[in-house]
C-alpha cells in the first residue's frame, strides 16, 4: 500500500493515467451493494454515459435556476430554528437540522420532491436512514476482501438470500435496512415520476425542456438512441446516490463551518457584519458565492477539513509517478519518482495534499480564511494540483471527480448566508468526535456511532431586538 499526496503523482493517478488507477472490485461492490449500478459503482464507458448526464444536470445554469427553492428550504430552516431558540443559548442539535435541510435541497431542487417540512422537532425515519449510509459503508470496510468472491457466488436472488440468511448478524441487519430503505424511497420517487410523466402532458413538456437532476434521469429512461438512454436500475441507484451524497457531504461540511464559527468568536462576528451588509434575497447566484469573507471561510473549510480525506485506487499495470517534491533516499540520493508495481493499491491523499508544508507553507495545519483573501502563494499557482476546484483536492479530479460541487456550494453559502446575520454559535464544551468514514461524520462520544453534533445557538441581538420590534 503507497500513500500519495505529492501534487504531480495525483496528476498521473487522476488525470494523464487514470485507466491505470482503477476502483479496487471490494470499493466497486461495496457501492453495488449499498447503492446498485450508478455512478459511483460503475465503470467504462457505462460510467462516462453516466457522468455526462449528471454534470449537466449540476451545471452553472442550473444552479441559478436552483437558487430560488434552495433559498425556500434556508428560511424554512430559519423559521424553525427561530421558533425553538431565544437570546439565551440553548444546544441544539444542529447536524440533525442541517441534514433535514440539505434532504429537503436535494429532494426540492433536483428531484421535485419534499422530503421534510422542517416543522417537526424529529426527523423521519427515512432522514435518520440517510445519515447512516456512510456510517454503515465504513462498518463494511471488514467485509471488502470477501465481496468480489461473493459477487461471484450464484445468481443475485440466490446472494440476496445468502444476507437475509445471516440477520442474526448487527451489521448485516444494518446493512440491509439502509440499502432497503434508499432503494424503495428511491423506487417510489422515480415511480411516481413515471407515471406523472406518461399521465400527465404539461409534466411532460416541462420535462423534455428542463435540465435539473430529475427531468435528466427520466429523459434517459426514455431515450432509445443508447447514447443516453438508462435503464429502471441505473436511474433508481442515482436517485440514491445524490440523495446520500447530497445530504452527507454538504451537512458535514456545513457542521464544521458552524463549529469553527463557534470556537472562532471573532470570525463569526466578522461573518455576521459582512452578511448583514448585503441585501442577500436580492442577490443572484453569481454574486453570493463570491461574497469574500464567506468564500474564504468556505475554501478554507474545505481545505483543512475536507469531507473524505483519502480514496483507493488499484494500481493495473506495472507504471512510475513522476514527484512535484523530490524526496531523499535512505542512501542519500535524490528521488524524483517512484516505481509501482501492477496489483499496488494506492491511497489518494486528498488531506495530504491540501495540508503540505510544500505547497501551502508553514501555516499549511492553520485554518486562515485570509490566506483566500489575497493570490495564491506561487508554491501553490505552480504546483500540479489536479483537484477540479480551487487548487483543491476535496472534490478530488478527472473522471471520478465531485460532479455536484456546485450544487454543495449552493447550500452551503445560501445556509450560511441565513443563519449567521440572524443566530449565534457557540460550543457546549463537550468534546466533537469526527469519524473516520468514507465521509466524516461527527458524533458527541467516541464510542458513538449515532451522527450528531451539539452547538448552543440563540438569537443574535439584531434578530432579537427584529423580534421585539415586530411585537
Amino acid at each position: 500500500m503507497l500513500y500519495i499526496s505529492d501534487p504531480a503523482a495525483l496528476d498521473t493517478i487522476l488525470l494523464k493515467d487514470p485507466a491505470n488507477f482503477e476502483e479496487g472490485s471490494s470499493y466497486m461492490n461495496a457501492n453495488i451493494l449499498m447503492f446498485g449500478p450508478g455512478i459511483s459503482s460503475v465503470s467504462g464507458e457505462q460510467h462516462r454515459k453516466q457522468r455526462r448526464m449528471l454534470t449537466s444536470a449540476f451545471s452553472a445554469t442550473q444552479m441559478r435556476e436552483a437558487l430560488p427553492t434552495i433559498r425556500e428550504t434556508a428560511a424554512r430552516l430559519h423559521t424553525a430554528l427561530a421558533s425553538r431558540v431565544s437570546d439565551t443559548p440553548r444546544e441544539v442539535d444542529i447536524l440533525g437540522w442541517l441534514s433535514r435541510t440539505t434532504l429537503e435541497n436535494i429532494g426540492q431542487a433536483g428531484l421535485g420532491y419534499s422530503f421534510d417540512s422542517l416543522i417537526e422537532d424529529e426527523r423521519d425515519e427515512f432522514g435518520k436512514i440517510v445519515n447512516m449510509v456512510f456510517p454503515t459503508i465504513q462498518e463494511m470496510f471488514v467485509f471488502r476482501p470477501f465481496l468480489p468472491y461473493i459477487f461471484s457466488f450464484g445468481t443475485p436472488g440466490l446472494r440476496r438470500r445468502l444476507v437475509e440468511s445471516l440477520w442474526f448478524i448487527g451489521l448485516i441487519k444494518r446493512l440491509q435496512n439502509v440499502a432497503d430503505a434508499m432503494d424503495t424511497m428511491s423506487s417510489y420517487i422515480y415511480r411516481a415520476k413515471i407515471s406523472t410523466l406518461y399521465q400527465n402532458k404539461d409534466f411532460r413538456d416541462y420535462v423534455m425542456g428542463n435540465k435539473n437532476i430529475m427531468s435528466t434521469l427520466l429523459r434517459a429512461t426514455t431515450d432509445t438512441s443508447g447514447s443516453v438512454g438508462m435503464s429502471d436500475a441505473e436511474v433508481i441507484s442515482q436517485i440514491s446516490i445524490v440523495i446520500a451524497a447530497a445530504v452527507d457531504t454538504t451537512a458535514t461540511t456545513l457542521s464544521r463551518i458552524l463549529q469553527l464559527l463557534a470556537q472562532y468568536e471573532d470570525y463569526q462576528e466578522r461573518l455576521r457584519t459582512e452578511l448583514q451588509a448585503y441585501k442577500l434575497d436580492e442577490l443572484t447566484y453569481d454574486e453570493l458565492i463570491k461574497i469574500p469573507l464567506m468564500d474564504a471561510m468556505y475554501k478554507e473549510t474545505l481545505r483543512l477539513y475536507p469531507a473524505a480525506n483519502q480514496l483507493t485506487r488499484e494500481v493495473q499495470k506495472d507504471t512510475v509517478l513522476p514527484l512535484h517534491q523530490p524526496i531523499n533516499g535512505q542512501d542519500g540520493r535524490t528521488i524524483t519518482e517512484i516505481p509501482v508495481p501492477a496489483g499496488s493499491e494506492v491511497i489518494v491523499g486528498i488531506l495530504g495534499c491540501n495540508t503540505s508544508r510544500y505547497i501551502w507553507g508553514d501555516d499549511a495545519l492553520e485554518w486562515k480564511p485570509e490566506r483566500w483573501l489575497s493570490p495564491l502563494p506561487d508554491s501553490v499557482i505552480n504546483a500540479p494540483i489536479p483537484g477540479v476546484y480551487s487548487s483543491l483536492m476535496t472534490f478530488v479530479g478527472g473522471k471520478r471527480s465531485c460532479v455536484g460541487l456546485k450544487f454543495a456550494e449552493l447550500s452551503i453559502k445560501i445556509l450560511l448566508a441565513t443563519l449567521i446575520p440572524h443566530f449565534t454559535f457557540g460550543l457546549t464544551g463537550k468534546p466533537i468526535v469526527w469519524n473516520l468514514a468514507t465521509v466524516l461524520y461527527p458524533t458527541m462520544d467516541e464510542d458513538s456511532v449515532k451522527p450528531e453534533m451539539l452547538l448552543t445557538v440563540a438569537k443574535s441581538r439584531q434578530a432579537s431586538g427584529n423580534d421585539k420590534a415586530s411585537k
